[in-house]
């Protein structure tokens, strides 16, 4: 799955399981939980790899719940997608490290084909008509330090736009996306600027 079908079906795992369970989830920290898992990009260890278990997420949840409850919940269910839909390829993940190595693979969605770029539209659609229903850009453009988190996100997104091979297809979700996660990132910067000038 590219960036935007990650942010997507992330935010919509994330708010999703926070509608349940009566809580709000802070969409910033929702879109940076569905990436996650690539950080082995950057880290230069194997794609796909360690970062993509989903052992140690529970482990670490685990942990999370004990401290804080159901609060976390948005969060989990944002960060496991991305390992559950990188597992629809016919790369797969190491769903299971440490205790296996095996690339886990149920190609029912190999990247790039029409049933990937099915999910990724469905996933932009359905997340796009819940931002708006849940007026989250309004959220997103009140100054507060958890938008800040959107950079990351943004970055992805650039780099999957420019640097990667991004189908023309996902074009306008992906610039979709930019605008919105650039608003609430620009809007803070010029917030933290206007009151380091006063």
């Amino acid at each position: 799955m590219y960036v935007v079908g990650h942010l997507a079906w992330g935010y919509l795992a994330g708010k999703v399981s926070s509608r349940a369970l009566g809580m709000e989830a802070k969409a910033s920290v929702l879109l940076l939980a569905a990436l996650l898992p690539d950080l082995d990009l950057v880290l230069g260890v194997a794609h796909r790899g360690p970062t993509h278990s989903l052992l140690p997420v529970a482990a670490v949840f685990a942990v999370a719940f004990i401290l804080w409850g159901s609060r976390v919940t948005p969060y989990f269910a944002a960060l496991a997608q991305h390992s559950l839909l990188d597992a629809l390829d016919t790369m797969g993940a190491e769903l299971l490290w440490p205790i296996t190595t095996t690339y886990y693979s149920f190609p029912l969605a190999p990247m790039g084909g029409f049933v990937s770029l099915t999910l990724e539209w469905t996933g932009f659609l359905l997340s796009l008509m819940l931002i708006l229903k849940a007026k989250e850009v309004q959220k997103l453009l009140k100054p507060d330090p958890y938008n800040l988190l959107a950079i990351i996100p943004l970055a992805a997104l650039l780099y999957n736009a420019f640097i990667w091979d991004l189908p023309s297809i996902l074009i306008i979700p992906t610039a979709t996306y930019l605008g919105i996660l650039f608003l609430p990132v620009f809007a803070d910067i010029r917030a933290f600027a206007h009151h380091g000038s006063e």
